[in-house]
């Protein structure tokens, strides 16, 4: 039995469904890879960032409103310690340094370095209006009315700022990996989609191909016995061949052999059918 070859186009439709599939796998993972890093960027930065800040915020709070006591009351009536107001600006401190700790997003350094001055300028004007307090001078009040709050309006807004910054950049990065994931999504689709579209047109390929050599091979199982018997019957006849019976069984062979090599598969084609 011949060896049944499908030929170049069943080659090619496989080799197309093999780079489909490795154009699809390809693509998913450099197109979604990025999408790790958003979520990393999320995850390790913008919310922790945020809420270190917050917390700050509050801090922030309650060390105004200590400096806020400290000078307005009389000594005798303060429920506030000096010792209370240092402890509030370390424990903003302590967050504030958190926060640093953090990876910082594009713009975000600058807000810091002038959140750090102000931060400068307000201890130096709580000490002045502490100072005052404890002289019981006047002057505690002006500082406290006329530099204190100012800079402690300052340093919530460059708070405020911080965080806007990391909210910004988190929703982006929640954007974008909502986009990547949809691109993603949607090729894989489309080049599955083509993958089976060519799976399905290289099966009716074969099963057409298949369907030709069956059709071949048939022909050729029914008309070698025929050609044969009538070899046979020739010879046996005419036991003594004469130069025309020999001409005859000569190309009666040449006709057999035609049969056969027009169903043989392969790059070898059979010589031009004889007279």
């Amino acid at each position: 039995m011949p060896i049944v070859r499908l030929g170049w186009p069943v080659a090619i439709a496989m080799l197309l469904i093999m780079v489909s599939f490795a154009l699809s796998l390809a693509y998913s993972h450099l197109r979604l890879r990025p999408v790790g890093e958003h979520v990393l960027d999320v995850i390790d930065n913008a919310a922790p960032s945020i809420d270190r800040l917050s917390a700050a915020h509050t801090e922030l709070g309650r060390f105004g409103l200590g400096v806020t006591e400290y000078v307005l009351r009389p000594a005798h009536s303060r429920s506030t310690t000096r010792q209370d107001v240092v402890a509030a600006r370390r424990a903003f401190a302590a967050q504030f340094d958190a926060y640093k700790q953090l990876p910082l997003f594009p713009g975000e350094a600058e807000a810091v370095a002038a959140l750090e001055r102000d931060l400068g300028l307000a201890d130096e004007s709580m000490n002045r209006a502490l100072d005052g307090a404890d002289r019981r001078s006047p002057a505690a009040e002006v500082e406290l009315h006329e530099s204190f709050y100012p800079l402690l309006f300052k340093l919530r807004v460059g708070l405020a700022e911080l965080m806007a910054i990391n909210t910004r950049n988190a929703r982006i990065s929640a954007e974008s990996t909502l986009r990547a994931t949809r691109e993603a999504t949607f090729l894989a689709t489309v080049l599955g989609v083509s993958s089976l579209v060519l799976a399905i047109a290289a099966m009716l390929l074969v099963l057409r191909v298949l369907r030709g050599r069956a059709r071949l091979m048939g022909r050729e199982a029914c008309r070698a016995p025929a050609a044969r018997a009538l070899l046979g019957s020739a010879r046996a006849q005419h036991p003594e061949e004469s130069p025309e019976i020999r001409a005859q069984g000569s190309n009666l062979g040449m006709r057999i052999t035609w049969w056969r090599a027009s169903c043989r598969p392969g790059p070898w084609r059979p010589a031009p059918r004889p007279a």
